[in-house]
Order: structure tokens, then sequence, then C-alpha cells
């Protein structure tokens, strides 16, 4: 069987998949009880799709408001430090979340741009302010998402690792839009190299959250396993047409 590696925020993740719907009430301390994080690990759309593929997860690291940072950044590093996968499936964040590394404790902390800073030290509730009040903007975002789609794309295919990109996020633009929103030289550039060297048949352009709308949702708004299911299925039909994985 197929080994694979994931990586994603929460839409890849699974949150808010649970066995009881009761226990859908923001406590992601109860969404990850042993029959829960079952529950989640078998509904989730990418354990779907690599089932279908005859593939199962051998690393995984979707984790609930990952920026495309921390996604770029973990799966070049696991692919430096660990054997290589069979398969690598990265389902792309919002491109507006960010990371800073807090040396003092060793952590990347992940700043999405909302009012919610209840989970910050004073220091990181200041500096989440400052950025995106004063220093954040959405073109450099989206620029820096490119790079990383661009740069992992091409690493993946110098190692024959078949792989597929999703956006899961809406305001994912990437390479998944025309390049007159990209308004550096060198971006536009590299989307062009992408297309070229790489080929866009690895990259499912639509998005799970815009997809999902049309299936229930849990209260934090995440899709649950009806959207999950459809979801993968889209994929496997993507994947089935593109002889990709």
């Amino acid at each position: 069987m197929k080994k694979a590696l994931v990586a994603g925020c929460s839409y890849t993740y699974g949150q808010e998949l649970v066995a009881n719907p009761k226990d859908q009430n923001g406590d992601f301390a109860l969404e990850q009880s042993p029959e829960n994080t079952e529950y989640r690990l078998r509904n989730r759309w990418v354990s779907v799709l690599l089932e279908k593929l005859g593939a199962s997860v051998l690393t995984d690291l979707s984790s609930p408001g990952s920026s495309n940072d921390k996604i770029f950044r973990t799966v070049t590093n696991r692919l430096i430090i660990d054997d290589k996968p069979d398969v690598v499936v990265v389902g792309w964040s919002y491109d507006d979340r960010t990371e800073f590394y807090d040396k003092r404790d060793n952590y990347f902390h992940q700043f999405q741009n909302n009012n919610e800073y209840n989970s910050f030290k004073d220091n990181l509730k200041f500096l989440k302010q400052m950025y995106y009040n004063y220093n954040f903007e959405a073109n450099v975002h989206i620029q820096k998402t490119v790079r990383y789609q661009y740069l992992l794309a091409v690493s993946l295919k110098a190692l024959n690792i078949p792989f597929l990109f999703c956006n899961c996020a809406d305001s994912t633009w990437g390479l998944s839009r025309q390049s007159e929103f990209i308004v550096n030289t060198s971006t536009k550039s590299m989307l062009s190299n992408y297309r070229k060297e790489v080929g866009l048949n690895h990259y499912m352009i639509n998005s799970f959250n815009e997809f999902s709308d049309k299936y229930p949702r849990g209260p934090g708004g995440h899709p649950l396993a009806a959207a999950n299911l459809v979801w993968a299925d889209e994929l496997y039909n993507y994947v089935s047409r593109n002889n990709i994985l």
C-alpha cells in the first residue's frame, strides 16, 4: 500500500468531524477523544481519497489554524529528514495567515486576520494587532503562496513524488488565479514557469470551502462528513481524469 504525506489546515485535519453531534460545541479537547478521533480520521476528505487510491497516511502534518507558511515549512522539512513518501497531498490554507517564531518557546505561532486574541499572550496579541493593522498587504501574501506552491511542486517533481494540491480555503489565490492578480514581476515569472515545468493538472482549483456551502457545517463553520465524502469523490475523479497519484 502506498504511503502518503498530507498537510493542510483544519479542513484537511477534519475539525468538527465527531461521532456524536453533541460534541460539536467548540471544545477542541472533546473532539480529540478516542471515539471522535477515530471518526475524524475515517471521514475526513483526505483519508477517504487515499483509501480510494489504495493509499494510507504515513505522515499527517495537518492542524487547525495552519498558515501556508507552516504548510510549506513542515512539508519541506519532512522531505529532507524522512524517507520519501509515495504520495503527497496538500490542502492549501488562507493566504492572509502567517506565522511567527517564538524563540523562548521554540514554537511557531499561527496568526490569522481576525479579532480573536484570547489564545495569545499579551506580547503576541500586540504583535498580531500591529501586523494586521499596519503591516499586512494582501498581495504580498498572495505572492508568497505562489512561491510556496511553485517551489514545493518543482521539488516534488524533481524527487519523482506524485502529488495533488487543492484549495481548502476560498481565499487561497495562488496558482488557482490568473496572473493579473500578481503584481510582482518575479512572481509572475514563477507562475509562468510553474505552468511550463510542472503543469496545472496537479492542482485542483476549486475550493473545498466554497464547494461545501450546500452541505451541513458544524457550529464553527467546518464541513461535516457529507461534504468531506463528496469532496473526496470530486478529487478522486479529478485525479483519475488527469492520471496523477
